[in-house]
Parts: C-alpha cells; sequence; structure tokens
C-alpha cells in the first residue's frame, strides 16, 4: 500500500500501546449512512443516440462470450480461461475489453496508481461512459489517489462513471500522514482492514481476476521496478458469481461514494454549488501507440488471447465478503478458505506455490503439517522474494524468522529470486528503457497434482486470511494447471533463484547453536538468536542442480549468505531488527 513504509515504522513505535489484541470488531451495519445532495456528472456524449454497441469496436472475445450464453445443453458449462502472465499483454486485453464493452464495466482494485497506465484506463474508461455505458468502479481507499482534486474530477467526470472508495478512513478520499499517525493509535482497527480483490467484468460476460493493480510496475511500464504477476481472463458461467461478488461490494455500507467524502466534496461544492473542475489529467497519447493499435486489432487479440485459451468445464471464482474483516461469520468466511482447505487436503504429489511474500499463519502452518505426517512423501515447493527483490523488507523479515520451521518441519523447498534472474527478459519482456528495472515476484498462485490451478489476489500471509478481503479463481484442469506448473518452476531453476538450504553445521557448536536458535524462534515476540539454521545457496559453474537433501548438494552449491544482492546495508539491517523484534506485529501485517 502507499503508506505501508511509513505505516509499518509507526506500528514499530506504538507496538507497546497495541498488544496483541485482536483486529476484529463489530460494526452497526444497520444504521443507514447520510446521503448529502449528490455531485452532478457530465452528460458529454459521443454516440448517436447513447447507444454503446454501436461505437463499441468488435470483439472475438465478446463473441464468444454471447455465443457461450445462449447456449441450453445440458451437459456442463464451459469456459475459455487464458493465462496473462505478460504484463503489456495484460494491459492490452484491459484496454481492448474497455473498448469493445457494449452494457457495463465493473472494476475492484487494491491500488489505483496516478501514473500514466492508470491515466490510460481511466482514460478508456471515461470514453466508454461517454459511448453510454456504464461504468463503476470500487477502489480501495488507502492506495487509491493522492490528490483529492484529481479524486474529485474524476467522480464527476461523467454521469455513467461512478466511483467509490472501501473502508475510506476519516470520511476521506486522501489520508494524510497525520490521518495516519491519528488511526493508528485511537482507530488502528479499522484502518488496518483492506479490500484486496482485482476484478473486472466487462458486459457480465468476460472477466478478469489475479494480483495485478493498476500502475505502471504492474504493466511491465516502470522505468525502475517492474512486478511479475499474472491474472486470467476468464469467459464462461463464472463471470456471474465475479458479478454477484461485484455487487456485495458496490452496495456495502462500507463502500462509500466520493462525492459523499469531506475532502473531495469540498473540492466539488462551493456551499450549495457545484463548481466546475478541470479534467482528469490524460496519458500521454505517444506512449501508448503500439499497445492502442494492438487493442483494435481484432485478429491480434483473437491469436494473442483466444487462440491461446484454455476450454474448461471446472472454474469457480470464490470472493470474501465485504464485512469479512468487520463482522466474524465463520461459516461465510470459508468462502476461500474452505476451498483452500478441500484442495489441499486432497493433495497427494504436490503443492507447488508462487507468491510474494511466504508468512505462514497458525492455521495454515497446522494444515501442512498435518498434511506433511499423513503424506510424507509429497512435494512442498515455493517460489517466493529474496530480500533483494522483496518490496516490502518487514514482511520478508517476518518470513524469515520461520524459516528453519519452514525448512525443517514442513520439508518445503524454498527458492527466493535473484536480483538478476537470467530469465529477466521472459518474466518481463521490457522496452530498452525497462530492461535494466528491477524486478519482484507479485504474483499469488497455487498448483496441486498439477490438477488444480489457483490465481487470485490471495497472498500466503495471515493478512490476506483475516485483515483484507481477497479474489481467487480455482480451475480444475490438467493441461491448464501444468502450463501454470512449467510458468513458475521456471522461476524457481538454479539460473533465477537461490535454492534455501541448512547451513553445514561445525560439530557441538553448530548442535549448541541449534538448541538456542530454537527457543529463540519459538518465543512469542522476541528471536535474539544471531546464528541462522538457514542460508541461501548459489548452483556453481559447471555443476548440476541436485535437491538439498542430495549428498552432493554442497560439493555443487555455494553458500551465498542470508541476504545474497543486497549488500551491506540499511535494509539488512532493518530485516534483521524486525525479525527480532517485530513479531508482534506478524498479525498486522
Amino acid at each position: 500500500m502507499k503508506y505501508m513504509p511509513a505505516l509499518a515504522a509507526v506500528l514499530l513505535s506504538v507496538t507497546t500501546l497495541l498488544g496483541c489484541s485482536s483486529t476484529t470488531f463489530k460494526t452497526n451495519t444497520d444504521v443507514a449512512l447520510q446521503i448529502l445532495p449528490r455531485a452532478i456528472g457530465n452528460s458529454h456524449t459521443t454516440c448517436a443516440g447513447s447507444i454503446a454497441d454501436s461505437c463499441a469496436i468488435l470483439s472475438p472475445l465478446l463473441e464468444k462470450a454471447h455465443e457461450i450464453s445462449k447456449k441450453t445443453s445440458s451437459s456442463p458449462p464451459k469456459h475459455y480461461v487464458t493465462l496473462l502472465d505478460i504484463g503489456d499483454e495484460a494491459l492490452q486485453a484491459r484496454v481492448h475489453l474497455i473498448r469493445a464493452a457494449q452494457k457495463s464495466i465493473n472494476i475492484q482494485t487494491f491500488i489505483w496508481g496516478s501514473d500514466e497506465s492508470a491515466k490510460l484506463i481511466f482514460d478508456e474508461l471515461l470514453k466508454a461512459a461517454q459511448r453510454g455505458v456504464q461504468v463503476r468502479i470500487i477502489a480501495d481507499q488507502m492506495n487509491s489517489g493522492s490528490d483529492p482534486g484529481n479524486v474529485a474530477s474524476a467522480a464527476v467526470a461523467h454521469q455513467n462513471l461512478k466511483i467509490k472508495l472501501y473502508n475510506p478512513t476519516q470520511g476521506k478520499a486522501i489520508t494524510s500522514r497525520t490521518d495516519l499517525v491519528t488511526d493508528v493509535l485511537f482507530d488502528f482497527k479499522k484502518l488496518n482492514h483492506r479490500m484486496h480483490n482485482k476484478v473486472m467484468i466487462f458486459d457480465g460476460l468476460v472477466g478478469l481476476a489475479g494480483g495485478r493493480n493498476i500502475e505502471d510496475k504492474y504493466f511491465d511500464r516502470d522505468d525502475k521496478f517492474n512486478f511479475i504477476d499474472r491474472d486470467v481472463l476468464v469467459i464462461g458461467p463464472a463471470t456471474t458469481t465475479m458479478q454477484v461478488s461485484f455487487e456485495e461490494f458496490w452496495s456495502t455500507p462500507i463502500s462509500q461514494s466520493v462525492d459523499q467524502l469531506k475532502d473531495t466534496r469540498a473540492v466539488i461544492f462551493d456551499g450549495d454549488k457545484q463548481r466546475t473542475l478541470p479534467p482528469v489529467p490524460r496519458p500521454n497519447d505517444e506512449n501508448f501507440k503500439e499497445l492502442s493499435d494492438k487493442a483494435n486489432d481484432y485478429q491480434h487479440i483473437d491469436q494473442l488471447f483466444l487462440q491461446t485459451a484454455y476450454l474448461v468445464d471446472d472454474v469457480l471464482f470464490s470472493a470474501d465478503r465485504p464485512l469479512k474483516p468487520f463482522v466474524e461469520n465463520e461459516s461465510s468466511d470459508e468462502r476461500i478458505r474452505g476451498e483452500f482447505k478441500k484442495i489441499i487436503r486432497g493433495a497427494k504429489q504436490s503443492i507447488l506455490v508462487q507468491t510474494p511474500y511466504f508468512v505462514l499463519s497458525d492455521n495454515a502452518y497446522s494444515e501442512l503439517r498435518q498434511l506433511r505426517k499423513s503424506n510424507p512423501d509429497i512435494e512442498f515447493s515455493i517460489s517466493t522474494n529474496s530480500l533483494a527483490t522483496a518490496d516490502h523488507y518487514y514482511v520478508y523479515a517476518l518470513g524469515f524468522k520461520h524459516k528453519k520451521r519452514n525448512l525443517k518441519k514442513l520439508r518445503f523447498n524454498i527458492f527466493e529470486l535473484k536480483n538478476t534472474p537470467v530469465d529477466a527478459g521472459t518474466f518481463i519482456p521490457s522496452t530498452p528503457v525497462n530492461k535494466q528495472a528491477a524486478i519482484s515476484i507479485h504474483a499469488k498462485s497455487l498448483v496441486i497434482d498439477n490438477q488444480y490451478a489457483v490465481i487470485g489476489s490471495h497472498n500466503f500471509d495471515p493478512r490476506s486470511g483475516s485483515l483484507n478481503t481477497e479474489s481467487v479463481l480455482i480451475i480444475k484442469d490438467a493441461e491448464f494447471a501444468s502450463a501454470l506448473n512449467r510458468r513458475i518452476r521456471l522461476a524457481t531453476q538454479a539460473e533465477n533463484s537461490w535454492i534455501i538450504a541448512r547451513r553445514q553445521k561445525v560439530p557441538v557448536l553448530g548442535h549448541i547453536s541449534g538448541i538456542f536458535a530454537s527457543v529463540s524462534r519459538a518465543l512469542p515476540l522476541f528471536d535474539l538468536w544471531p546464528f541462522r539454521y538457514t542460508s541461501s545457496y548459489e548452483l556453481k559453474e559447471g555443476k548440476k542442480p541436485v535437491p538439498r537433501e542430495h549428498p552432493d548438494f554442497y560439493s555443487n552449491y555455494r553458500n551465498v549468505g542470508q541476504f545474497p544482492g543486497t549488500g551491506l546495508g540499511d535494509k539488512q539491517v532493518r530485516s534483521l531488527l524486525v525479525s527480532g523484534f517485530g513479531a508482534v506485529l506478524e498479525p498486522l501485517m
């Protein structure tokens, strides 16, 4: 989130005030919000008679969606699902579908930035609204916008475009640093609950779901830092469930219209009179000329997204309810958790995970521990970030504390992304200006037995389990799951990731150190023992990759330390401090 570094610093300084209290509380949703006089959006139209479909571009994706929706066969409904692993292609899909929509576009996002990609998507949505498409946006308030003026302009840009913010703090669209400190001290429970869903639905027939927010770095367009990310384009009945979930979030009182918030309302109105606001800043069209041409190319879209789609029977979209972080309801909150438990408990051969952060909740650890006991030979593997590639060092540090447990007891094969992976150009086929940009894993994916594929917004950390709302697509199909497996496995190859393994012990002293380390890691708040059970290893030149349990492992791999690729610096020290003294914050991250 945009204030996460500041929030982390504030949290570390007020830990003694917050203690370890529960972050779940009751909210009275029966009290109706006071609805102030509404702002009136621009009514300019660009399509004769406001008939949207006469001005929309032709789309093979929507044509296929209409074809599926008209079928009345008694056989199981079919879905077309396309894996979107490349950021530029994911942006092409979005622009194309916005231009092709004829009736409605509904969007949920955790982050809506203010850079060129964010401007492009809003500009395309505004054009869709002007031709008659009903556009609705729900964004998480903490992470969407930095200027009340721009947000206010967006709110009145057109009468067909409506914007709500999830869980606005202090009744504002923008949280200042002063507001942030106040909320941490006096209303932290409310502040800490966020909407992390990333979903787009076009005409109720074509959907996008996964990990991408709306910002340059999620579409391979940042010249300093880009994410390896993933979402899925889905055509078929599962989009109905996506639409139902969106309507839940749209109708909840926790999602509030921008024109009802104090700071944006002060911009929109002068007393009782509505001001004329400047237009929302537009993108530089030259930055997107090639992408724009591709988005309009029917044949290109067909080949890139439809001809590469998998025809699948079993697709399930699952999303948390809007009130999940605020009001406990154990049965309702088994939507995602229950599906995860079901497919993980049924695993026979392998569980492969890709996630930015790997901080197992107590429940998740217990589930995996039980599975390991009942099935000793099952393969647990994870592709995640190293400290060198992590975007939030403090979350990495909390996972760092439990590496011994995850390696020794769960027997996870842990692969941490190198800061200069050989296959960086495969993950992010960047334009020349971007080729030196740092990269980080942001994809959240799970493959079970090469049968089940899970792609969504859900990280493997306690925050996704209890503090955020999340959404996932669960696809049961061997061919699709195998394709996702290959993509994740590429990141785990020796040229792309360091492997985490046990340090070679020094006789006697190593055993004594191990005892002290185990005691220190088990402490609920502090982890003071400096010597670690694990380290990062790199394959030696000319040697063959072998599993870490193999007798040749230590002769084939070299120990490159706990934090390779970072150098000695502030980031390293901070990670050690958080892993040592910040465990109290683990449920809050």
